[in-house]
């Protein structure tokens, strides 16, 4: 596989991003794990992916929080505070991961923070922050 765009481009997201992971070349593929970043390098243009609204990842979180972590009975806002609600921080874990998952977003270690983590609306945002542009 002898492609000078396809270089250029794993080059180019490489150098423009700041998440690292693994490249592995093997005989026909290219293996890489967050495949976006060449997505994004290839085709800037992401109207062909779907991108989730505000709303969706809202909607998503709080199904999530009721089928998974917290009693079926208690009533969950986007506002309410995760300590409120009984969230413990393997909860958080398993918050975060959910939304790695679904949104195919990574959040970054340093936007790991009480404030960012402190309720669905503001767990949202800070996804809709990470969201590709």
């Amino acid at each position: 596989m002898n492609s000078p765009h396809l270089t250029k481009c794993i080059n180019k997201a490489l150098k423009n991003s700041d998440t690292k992971f693994k490249l592995t070349l093997s005989r026909n593929h290219i293996y890489i794990p967050y495949y976006y970043f060449i997505l994004t390098t290839l085709n800037p243009d992401l109207s062909y992916m779907n991108i989730p609204e505000k709303a969706d990842i809202n909607q998503a979180l709080l199904a999530f929080l009721k089928t998974t972590i917290v009693e079926k009975d208690v009533e969950i806002l986007a506002q309410t505070p995760f300590r409120q609600l009984g969230v413990d921080s393997l909860s958080i874990i398993e918050l975060v991961l959910f939304i790695e998952r679904r949104f195919q977003v990574v959040i970054p270690e340093d936007e790991l923070t009480p404030e960012n983590l402190n309720s669905v609306e503001s767990l949202t945002a800070c996804t809709v922050r990470h969201l590709p542009k």
